[in-house]
């Protein structure tokens, strides 16, 4: 029984893994969140906001604490905690280690958004979609019923919609013309 495990990105494996963080952060010394403006987790794929500019040693300190935080509520150091800072407009890309990186582009990922700049300064997210990433929302020839056909457009748009940031640039403008990927997969 011990050598039984559980798949990568099977349902059982996502359940565990909320439950084991959930368990860890809400466990775990809340003091090192004091200096976080927000914190959120999505199964092992974290996101902190911070005040102010920092620089990549600040980034390095924060990981570490976090890091030790997070091994003293496990009982243990078997989860490793990375962290890639995004550091728009720097002039080169710096790492410490295999621990912290910067991002220097102009817009980082974070799972399927992206997150970017407005012209008038203000923190603006989009859907991200992976280098040589193709969508499929379900074969065109499956047994699935018309409702659950018609559900996936709608689900796919609401999504689209929440990970979209309405600006000047984008007021005017329908999904299909942000998001032509995805309503060519849709067809």
């Amino acid at each position: 029984v011990e050598d039984r495990g559980l798949t990568i990105g099977g349902y059982e494996s996502a359940y565990l893994a909320d439950m084991a963080m959930a368990f860890l952060l809400e466990t775990m010394d809340q003091s090192v969140f004091d200096v976080t403006k927000y914190f959120g987790i999505y199964r092992d794929d974290g996101l902190a906001v911070f005040p102010g500019a920092w620089t990549i040693n600040d980034m390095d300190d924060w990981r570490t604490k976090f890091q030790g935080a997070i091994n003293d509520a496990a009982g243990n150091n078997k989860l490793l905690f990375t962290t890639e800072m995004w550091a728009p407009g720097d002039d080169a890309k710096q790492k410490i280690g295999e621990k912290v990186s910067t991002e220097t582009a102009d817009s980082f990922p974070f799972l399927d958004m992206q997150l970017s700049w407005s012209n008038q300064g203000d923190l603006k997210f989009s859907v991200y979609l992976k280098p040589n990433q193709q969508l499929k929302y379900l074969n065109a020839g499956s047994a699935h019923t018309p409702g659950c056909f018609k559900a996936i457009t709608s689900g796919v748009c609401h999504r689209l919609t929440k990970l979209t940031t309405i600006d000047e640039d984008s007021a005017d403008m329908k999904l299909n013309e942000l998001y032509p990927e995805h309503f060519t997969a849709l067809d």
